[in-house]
């Protein structure tokens, strides 16, 4: 866009306008209001993202999203069941936890899998509930330090395939 107007030709003043710079400040009302539909998400009865609260020991705040990969026209129905995979909707969901003093944030986002409260909030409740548990993680994360390498995991791990020779 080189370039905006009114209607009667003037330069028109920028909708969005850059932040300014430093800390922007919310009301707490405001801040609080965001945080518990977050967490009415996960918690609440009609939550879209209900399904990943059982036997949940810590409140969690989230909120699950789908993205189209194609638009669908007014006159369409849209049937998931009959679209090829690559055109199914993306998953995503975010969330941290615990709620009231948060200490891990994550974004999971599902390439082509659908709904984000019955793909993605899934794959966010495990990382989450490990990350929650203390243990040490079984892949390891780059920069943190937080995990053994992989030789030191748990003998559950699976074996390295072996390579045979002539």
């Amino acid at each position: 866009v080189e370039r905006l107007e009114t209607t009667g030709g003037e330069p028109a003043a920028d909708p969005f306008p850059s932040p300014p710079p430093g800390k922007i400040f919310l009301q707490e009302a405001n801040w609080n209001a965001v945080t518990q539909a977050m967490v009415e998400v996960v918690h609440g009865a009609r939550g879209t993202g209900k399904g990943i609260n059982r036997q949940l020991e810590y409140r969690m705040a989230g909120k699950t999203g789908t993205a189209q990969v194609f638009t669908v026209r007014q006159d369409e129905e849209y049937r998931e069941s009959r679209l090829d995979e690559e055109l199914k909707d993306h998953a995503w969901f975010i969330a941290y936890a615990p709620a009231e003093a948060p200490r891990i944030a994550v974004a999971v986002i599902a390439e082509h899998g659908g709904h984000g409260g019955s793909v993605a909030a899934p794959i966010a409740r495990q990382v989450i509930d490990h990350y929650m548990s203390g243990k040490p993680c079984a892949v390891p994360v780059l920069d943190s330090g937080a995990c053994p390498p992989p030789e030191a995991e748990a003998p559950h791990a699976p074996a390295k395939p072996q390579r045979k020779t002539p």
